[in-house]
């Protein structure tokens, strides 16, 4: 099996809650058809401006999602669908 790997930077524009979702496929099995793989919550600890709360999300909602596992992927880090920063950048 091909194993690949990818980086993701990301640079929070401000202090707050912010989703990250995922979506995969193999392409020899789904086309163009894209799975929501996982979904990751990054909380933000720098303080810049006025932050409003993410509402109540229900159980199993971030994390590996459904398709994840099917498609052979896994987590080189953050498996923990929290990330807390206390900068506004992240590496995933």
């Amino acid at each position: 099996m091909l194993q690949l790997f990818w980086l993701l930077c990301y640079s929070a524009p401000a202090k707050g809650e912010y989703g990250l979702e995922i979506y995969a496929n193999d392409p020899e099995l789904d086309g163009n058809s894209l799975y929501h793989a996982y979904q990751y919550l990054i909380i933000c600890m720098e303080s810049v401006g006025n932050v409003e709360p993410l509402p109540m999300l229900p159980p199993g909602f971030l994390g590996a999602q459904a398709s994840f596992r099917k498609l052979g992927l896994s987590c080189a880090s953050h498996e923990d669908p929290y990330i807390h920063i206390d900068s506004g950048d992240v590496a995933v």
